[in-house]
C-alpha cells in the first residue's frame, strides 16, 4: 500500500487560504458616493483648519497692532502705511483707476484735516454709495459720500459753493461728508453709535441703524486685516525705508 504523500504545512496553509477565498463573498466595487463622502469629509477638514488660522491671525491683529477705534472712546491715530489706493482697489476692483486715485487723493487730504481715520471715511464710502461719484439716493442724498445738501447748507457755504451741481466732484464731496461727520462725532460726544445714527438718519429704525452701522464696521475691519497682511509681507522693506 503507497504510503500518502506529506506535503508541506505552509503550502497547506496556502491552499486553505485558497479554498476559504473562493468561498468567501465578495464585496462588490466601492459605490462612488463612499469617494465623495470621503472627499467632502477632507475639504471640510481643512475649511475648518484654515478658519481657525484666519481666526486666530484676526485676535492676533486685534491684540498687537496700535488699534484706530475704541467702541467708547475714539482715538484718532494715524498708523496707515498702505496706500490708499489699495484699500480702493481691494473694495471696488473695477473702478477706473484714475478715478480711485483722485478719490484716494481726497481721502488722504481730508481724513487728516479733520482727524478721522482714513479707513473709516472708506468704509463710510462703500456703504453710502459703493465709491459710485454720481450716485443719488431717493431722499436725494448725493455722492459718494451721500451727503443730504439741504440739511448742511452752512457747511456748502462755508466751502463757497454756489453751484449744487459741484457736491458731485469728488474733492468737494468728501470734504463736505468730513465736514458732517467730524460735525456729529462732536455733537455725539465722541459716541460712535450715536454719529453712525446721526449720519444714517435719525428717524431710521435700529434694526437698520444696527445694520448700517455693523456694515461699515465690518469692512473697516477688513481693511485693518487687509493693511496687517500687507505689513507683514513688506517687513523688510518697511523696515529699509524706517532706517532711511
Amino acid at each position: 500500500m503507497a504510503r500518502p504523500e506529506h506535503r508541506p504545512v505552509n503550502e497547506v496553509v496556502k491552499a486553505k487560504q485558497k479554498i476559504a477565498q473562493a468561498h468567501k463573498p465578495s464585496a462588490g466595487p466601492v459605490p462612488w458616493y463612499a469617494y465623495a463622502i470621503v472627499i467632502l469629509f477632507t475639504l471640510g477638514m481643512i475649511g475648518i483648519m484654515l478658519n481657525h488660522v484666519q481666526i486666530k491671525e484676526y485676535f492676533t491683529i486685534v491684540k498687537e497692532i496700535p488699534v484706530e477705534v475704541e467702541i467708547e472712546k475714539i482715538k484718532w491715530v494715524e498708523h496707515i502705511k498702505m496706500p490708499t489706493e489699495k484699500f480702493i482697489e481691494h473694495l471696488k476692483p473695477s473702478l477706473d483707476p484714475a478715478v480711485a486715485e483722485k478719490i484716494a487723493s481726497a481721502v488722504d487730504v481730508y481724513s487728516k484735516e479733520y482727524q478721522l481715520p482714513k479707513k473709516l471715511i472708506l468704509s463710510v464710502i462703500f456703504k453710502e454709495s459703493s465709491f459710485d461719484i454720481f450716485a443719488k439716493s431717493s431722499a436725494n442724498a448725493i455722492g459718494l459720500m451721500q451727503v443730504i445738501p439741504k440739511y448742511h447748507q452752512d457747511k456748502i457755504d462755508e466751502m463757497g459753493i454756489t453751484d449744487k451741481r459741484k457736491l458731485y466732484h469728488i474733492n468737494n464731496n468728501i470734504e463736505l461728508g468730513c465736514k458732517v461727520w467730524k460735525a456729529y462725532y462732536d455733537q455725539s460726544k465722541g459716541d460712535l453709535d450715536e454719529t453712525f445714527h446721526r449720519y444714517l438718519s435719525k428717524n431710521a429704525s435700529e434694526e437698520t441703524k444696527n445694520k448700517y452701522k455693523n456694515g461699515i464696521l465690518e469692512t473697516w475691519a477688513r481693511l485693518e486685516f487687509m493693511e496687517f497682511k500687507y505689513e507683514n509681507g513688506h517687513g523688510k522693506d518697511k523696515k529699509h525705508v524706517e532706517k532711511h
